[in-house]
């Protein structure tokens, strides 16, 4: 579009988000979350180039991987500062107006983008956000020029807000660029929807709406997705991984991930690797199980579910840290084929694991039909 001043959409995206480790090269509809982003900008007509900033971190050279093979220009700096990776991408690049766009946003609206960025350009203003009031069901990105990033750089450097966030500073500190104000777009214009990915339940729910949409990687309109969410409301109940207290024992054949769990897994990946996480999800689950045996001899309700929360933090920790990892180990285009084998695996064994327990445990079961009830009870205790 702009010729001599470029117009770069910079997807920020890093592989150790708290809630979802690994989430960017996760699979939605055989395509990797990141590869989501990026094919709906190329769809911009007011995007003249696309890079991704992520960090140096050692965790995200499966990030730059992904980017070399898919042609990407990838940007790395310091894991703790986005704003500095901004500036180092605004300079790689050239870019005289940038999209900040977050890399867990799938569903990030080409038309909305186009949108924003004619406002602001033909306004010569520095950042663009929407009128006050006005309603819009979008998020993930932002519009803003390389004279707004440089005053960030310059003035707010060192502030909390602006090296995480970047942008989100001048929405808490407004008046501090030109700032444009825009209308609201009216394809879009609704309360907000959460359509971002930041947890499993996130995760799950974009899974099941590309599902039920059938559309191909990339291509499940923002529009479409919202509609099919106000007609069927359920699919957001549906894909809900954390179940009620009151299930904590029905439904254990496949134990939920907790996310207040999902997150401490992610600090002990961070510490110690993903290898190490994966035996010690092994070795925690292994200890849980060997729980109802104390569990079963007492006999206490209360050992039992403690054994049931040893185990179900065992399978966090091998489910936050294995799922990632096996999506990163070949190439991304093949990410899907590797965790749908893994899923098939863990079917294999649900389905094996019942028939070999009813051999090792019920073959010799007690024949009860003779017995007092005295008798009984004891047995039912032993």
């Amino acid at each position: 579009m702009s010729g001599a001043h470029p117009i770069v959409a910079v997807v920020q995206a890093r592989m150790g988000s708290s809630r979802l480790p690994g989430k960017v090269l996760m699979p939605v509809a055989g395509k990797p979350l990141l590869w989501h982003s990026l094919h709906r900008l190329g769809q911009c007509r007011t995007v003249d180039a696309v890079a991704v900033a992520t960090s140096t971190d050692a965790r995200d050279d499966a990030i730059a991987q992904f980017c070399a093979e898919a042609g990407v220009t990838c940007i790395r700096g310091p894991l703790q500062n986005v704003l500095e990776r901004y500036r180092l991408s605004a300079i790689q690049t050239g870019a005289q107006t940038l999209l900040r766009v977050t890399g867990d946003a799938p569903l990030i609206d080409p038309g909305l983008i186009d949108y924003m960025v004619y406002t602001m350009v033909k306004a010569e203003a520095d950042y663009v956000q929407f009128e006050s009031g006005a309603l819009c069901a979008h998020e993930g990105v932002d519009v803003f020029s390389r004279r707004a990033l440089d005053w960030l750089t310059s003035n707010a450097g060192e502030d909390e807000i602006a090296r995480e966030h970047v942008t989100s500073y001048f929405k808490e500190f407004p008046g501090r660029v030109r700032t444009a104000y825009l209308p609201a777009y009216l394809p879009l214009a609704r309360k907000p929807e959460r359509i971002s990915v930041d947890t499993p339940d996130d995760m799950a729910m974009l899974r099941a709406v590309y599902d039920r949409l059938g559309a191909p990687a990339g291509e499940a309109s923002l529009s479409a997705v919202l509609k099919l969410l106000e007609r069927e409301p359920d699919i957001r109940a549906i894909t809900r991984l954390v179940p009620p207290s009151g299930n904590l024992v029905q439904g254990q054949s496949e134990l939920p991930i907790d996310p207040q769990l999902a997150a401490e897994a992610a600090k002990i990946i961070a510490a110690i690797g993903y290898h190490r996480t994966i035996v010690l999800g092994l070795a925690v689950m292994g200890c849980g199980a060997l729980l109802f045996v104390p569990a079963a001899s007492v006999p206490s309700y209360g050992v039992f579910l403690f054994g049931l929360f040893v185990l179900a933090s065992g399978m966090t920790l091998l489910q936050v840290s294995a799922n990632p990892y096996v999506a990163v180990l070949g190439l991304p285009e093949h990410a899907s084929v590797r965790l749908n084998l893994a899923q098939a695996l863990n079917s294999l064994g649900t389905t094996i694991a019942p028939w070999l327990g009813g051999l090792l445990i019920l073959t010799a079961a007690v024949d009860t039909s003779h017995m007092t009830p005295d008798q009984l009870q004891a047995h039912r205790v032993l």
